[in-house]
């Protein structure tokens, strides 16, 4: 499990440090770095899945992310062009070292160590990392099967999660149950995933909601929800329902098919939910984590962010298992703020442009 990310001469930073924890919570407002945190993560992953490591290549326009070149991953104001990217988990710190840019280039040399990295259990270099764009998968009528051929960038296809209902599909054909057990839903009394992921998308959207994938053909499989009692067959193609659900779907599935010790890289998984799905997310992202998953979440959602802080308060996550890192530009440069989230779930501070709008709109109302 990553516990620090160390960024030098890293696009918008001269440095940066940073600790994570199971459920980590990037925030800030636009343009303040959040994204470029989580870039540093993808180029990692996306260079050794295209085996660009072998020989001593960082891949800088990719599946996962597209830097374009050299130039554009220097930080501007650098007074030497070496960049750093430190990882570091419970046993080692994984460094990768670019010693010169090229700029017109969307390869760069890069210097590894520990050589063995790819051996560590780093979630980066395993099966099971997730990582889903904010843009989402639209609606479809019919969805492809899985293609094991296909190069693993992330477990659920490519970054809009374009294999979530394929492998919900091999769930439900082969009966397969929750990799981790403890996040059975309350709704349900089997263990079984395709039952889970319906239950848990109904506990989030707050209506119930029945997800069902049959085959199609020899390549296509075809996805309908039911909604409320399945014996009155109110069946709905994903194409007539609330986009909600398909943005939903395959958050929910990649965390009941991750392993403990797996890692899920999500960006505004917030993204057109009403504000109670949005809290009710939060907790159960808080109850994976708490269970072994790492989850990194990039987020500008305060009822995200409410429905963690109720988690912690009602002991389904440690408070010491979430860090919540405030992204923002001070005195010119870009910086992450730690907040603290203690066990009632309250935070040690609030700092100016934090989840403050409901503050000072409501300032503004009462005059």
């Amino acid at each position: 499990m990553i516990e620090y990310i160390i960024l030098r001469n890293f696009k918008c930073f001269d440095e940066l440090q940073v600790r994570l924890a199971p459920l980590t919570l990037v925030t800030g407002m636009n343009g303040v770095g959040k994204s470029t945190l989580i870039q540093s993560l993808l180029l990692i992953r996306q260079s050794f899945v295209s085996r660009y490591f072998q020989d001593d290549y960082l891949c800088l326009n990719g599946e996962l992310a597209n830097l374009i070149n050299g130039e554009a991953l220097l930080y501007k104001q650098a007074v030497n062009e070496s960049v750093e990217i430190h990882i570091e988990d419970s046993e080692q710190d994984f460094q990768f070292k670019i010693p010169q840019i090229d700029s017109a280039n969307h390869l760069q040399h890069v210097e590894i160590s520990p050589n063995d990295y790819s051996k560590r259990g780093l979630f980066l270099f395993e099966d099971d990392f997730v990582y889903l764009n904010a843009e989402r998968l639209a609606p479809q009528m019919d969805y492809k099967l899985m293609n094991p051929s296909e190069k693993n960038y992330s477990r659920m296809g490519n970054k809009h999660g374009d294999k979530a209902v394929g492998i919900l599909f091999d769930a439900i054909d082969k009966v397969a149950d929750l990799a981790i057990p403890a996040l059975k839903a309350e709704a349900v009394s089997t263990l079984r995933l395709g039952d889970n992921v319906s239950a848990w998308m109904s506990y989030i959207m707050g209506t119930k909601i029945t997800a069902k994938v049959e085959k199609v053909n020899s390549e296509d499989l075809r996805l309908t929800y039911t909604m409320g009692d399945i014996a009155k067959e109110n069946v709905f193609s994903p194409l007539n329902s609330a986009f909600g659900y398909s943005y939903l779907l395959p958050i929910v599935t990649a965390v009941l098919t991750a392993k403990k010790n797996g890692g899920v890289l999500l960006e505004n998984p917030e993204a057109h939910l009403h504000p109670a799905a949005q809290f009710r997310l939060g907790v159960f992202l808080a109850m994976a984590a708490e269970q072994g998953i790492q989850l990194i979440v990039e987020t500008h959602s305060d009822h995200l962010l409410n429905g963690v802080r109720v988690a912690a308060k009602e002991k389904m996550i440690s408070s010491e298992n979430v860090a919540i890192l405030y992204f923002a530009v001070r005195n010119g440069f870009h910086e992450a703020q730690h907040i603290v989230l203690n066990g009632d779930g309250d935070l040690d501070r609030w700092p100016k442009g934090f989840f403050d709008e409901w503050e000072k709109a409501l300032d503004t109302l009462i005059g």
